[in-house]
C-alpha cells in the first residue's frame, strides 16, 4: 500500500486523493502560506490585528459574528480578544496579533533639499 506525507506538517495518508483532502485543512500549510485571517482592533494599549487560522470554518463564522458585534460597538476589543483567547485555549484555533506600524513621518524640506543637492 501506497502512503503519501504531507509536505507542510508531515503527516501520512494513504492516497493522494487523501492528501487533497488533508491539504485543505492543514494548519501547518495555512501558516506557510499566510492563509492568516486578520482582524482590525484597536484599544487604547494596543492598535493592530489579531490573526486567527482555523481549522473548521464554522469557527471562524462565530469569530466573524463576534467581530461584527464589536464593529457595531456591542461588545468591547478585550472581550473579542478574549474569545478568541478563548478559542485558541481551547484548541480550535491559533492566535497571532500584529501591531500596526505608524505611517512613516515625511522628510523636513531642508533634508530633501539637502539629498538632492
Amino acid at each position: 500500500m501506497t502512503t503519501v506525507a504531507c509536505f507542510f506538517c508531515g503527516r501520512t495518508v494513504r492516497s493522494k486523493n487523501a492528501l487533497y483532502a488533508h491539504l485543505q485543512f492543514c494548519v501547518a500549510r495555512k501558516k506557510a502560506r499566510d492563509m492568516w485571517v486578520r482582524y482590525p482592533v484597536a484599544t487604547p494599549k494596543f492598535q493592530g490585528c489579531i490573526g486567527v487560522i482555523s481549522r473548521s470554518p464554522k469557527t471562524l463564522k462565530h469569530i466573524d459574528a463576534m467581530h461584527t458585534k464589536l464593529e457595531r460597538g456591542e461588545v468591547c476589543p478585550e472581550a473579542f480578544a478574549g474569545y478568541v483567547q478563548a478559542l485558541a485555549d481551547v484548541g480550535l484555533v491559533e492566535t497571532m496579533t500584529e501591531a500596526a506600524r505608524p505611517p512613516e513621518a515625511p522628510l523636513p524640506a531642508e533634508s530633501v533639499v539637502e539629498a538632492i543637492g
